[in-house]
């Protein structure tokens, strides 16, 4: 059973004979791993080369060709190697699995940007800061930036290509009961890359398989993982055929059951001598919280001493065109459901707070001229520092929703996992703001959505992930057509 791709190119004699040749001489097939720390190298020799490019282009040209190369060539040795451990550590460096996500150069960019301060930073500290000018710094930036930029764009043709013509292949055969392995044939022939050349239903059929593993008969198909689909088997049986199999040169895995591929496991803890699957994971936890209260109260101590004069000015625009509060305080759900007190800047004539509230939608007469460009601006939110610095919300998290609506969603979306938005802080701004969704959310399919961006936020948060949103923030996440 392989997959459509793997059918039309393995009628290429070129190509085949290329994938033949290459496991003949290596023993193996080509591996993503491999490609993908090819690419984490170019990253260096292309931080390394930018730099002295950049001499060449503003040292050399404006002061003449008498300074040694040597360096900024050790500087930019530096900066690559911290910029290469940076990308691996925080996602944004060569992923092996061929994803249909577009890339986001904004974590690239102020990873990279770190690393140029951290090299300044170690300058500093050793005394030779003052041998670096600043037009080769910012000129060595921005041409290293656009060589990683293509860098990448060159790592996912390549890595398409060799996975599209079998190059990168990873052969799995299926043990099972019959529905369960035919219905997972059928999700993973959708996954590029991976060929299904085998389902067993007895493990009598073992020796169907057998031959597979033989690398000089199958050169090109020798087997690489076996998947144990364990639903409606008997423990026994699964024992005696991990017995029979023991023995091949094969991975061998576990799938609990297809029809829960959608159902999120992280990872396998134990207590005691029981295995288990996790099923829901707290990221924030350990370190994680001491780190991102660090990255709260400094960060959010510096924007508040920042937009003090900002404050003034919107508070006296407030009290001048109408009569009432400068702040509106509504009650929201926080951190493990627990009710604060949200503060925002007055933009309504109305205080909604009760067991109903409306939100607000386009030309809303509730409204006032001043509130509808803070709403707009989402600089009606800045006072929910007081809330960052309080303990009570994060700068970053899913955005918290009046009690009234947090009812009716919680309830109308339990299949997405609403509930679990309450893991971590509530935030000032979130990943589902960044992706555009803000404003209303009548649309129970809008708020889908949301929670889907809220949740994929917790299952991946760094600190990384936060400065990249916060990043984000500043570039565009104050204006949003949807935010009335």
């Amino acid at each position: 059973m392989a997959d459509q791709s793997s059918r039309a190119h393995a009628e290429n004699p070129v190509l085949s004979r290329l994938r033949q040749l290459w496991v003949t001489r290596f023993g193996s097939r080509i591996s993503p791993d491999i490609i993908a720390d090819i690419f984490q190298f170019i990253d260096i020799v292309l931080i390394l080369l930018t730099a002295l490019i950049a001499k060449i282009v503003y040292i050399d040209s404006q002061f003449g060709a008498g300074a040694s190369p040597l360096p900024y060539a050790m500087a930019a040795l530096v900066c690559g190697v911290i910029a290469s451990v940076l990308f691996r550590a925080t996602g944004a460096g060569f992923s092996v699995e061929v994803s249909n996500r577009s890339f986001r150069p904004a974590r690239l960019i102020m990873l990279l940007l770190f690393s140029f301060m951290l090299l300044l930073t170690v300058a500093y500290v050793f005394k030779v800061s003052a041998l670096f000018s600043r037009g080769w710094l910012i000129i060595w930036f921005a041409m290293a930036l656009l060589a990683l930029l293509i860098n990448r764009a060159v790592y996912e043709k390549v890595q398409r290509w060799l996975v599209a013509n079998g190059f990168v292949v990873r052969n799995v055969a299926i043990f099972g009961k019959k529905v369960p392995t035919e219905l997972l044939a059928s999700i993973l022939t959708k996954v590029p890359g991976v060929r299904i050349i085998g389902s067993l239903n007895k493990a009598s059929e073992l020796e169907k398989l057998k031959r597979y593993t033989d690398a000089e008969g199958h050169p090109t198909g020798k087997l690489d993982d076996i998947i144990i689909v364990t639903k409606g088997m008997r423990s026994r049986t699964i024992r005696d055929f991990m017995n029979e199999i023991n023995g091949l040169p094969v991975q061998i895995k576990m799938c609990v059951d297809p029809l829960a591929y959608d159902v999120p496991f992280y990872g396998v803890s134990q207590i005691g001598h029981t295995q288990l699957i996790n099923m829901r994971r707290k990221k924030v936890s350990h370190w994680g919280h001491l780190c991102k209260a660090i990255e709260d109260y400094v960060f959010g101590s510096i924007i508040l001493l920042l937009s003090l004069p900002l404050f003034a000015v919107i508070a006296v625009a407030i009290k001048i065109e109408s009569p009432g509060p400068v702040f509106f305080r509504q009650r929201r759900h926080g951190l493990n459901n627990r009710i604060i007190s949200v503060y925002k800047f007055r933009t309504m004539n109305v205080m909604e707070d009760g067991g109903v509230v409306r939100q607000a939608t386009q030309n809303d007469s509730r409204v006032t001229k001043v509130g509808a460009v803070l709403r707009k601006t989402s600089l009606d939110e800045l006072p929910q520092i007081l809330n960052v610095l309080r303990g009570e919300m994060s700068l970053v998290g899913p955005r918290p929703h009046a009690l009234a609506h947090n009812e009716q969603y919680g309830a109308l979306l339990k299949a997405a996992r609403y509930a679990s938005r309450h893991l971590v802080k509530p935030g000032i701004t979130g990943w589902a703001q960044i992706n555009g969704f803000r404003g209303p959310t009548e649309n129970p399919r809008l708020m889908e959505e949301r929670v889907r961006c809220d949740l994929e936020y917790i299952d991946n948060w760094s600190i990384w992930f936060d400065l990249e949103i916060l990043l984000l923030t500043l570039i565009y996440g104050f204006v949003g057509k949807n935010a009335y």
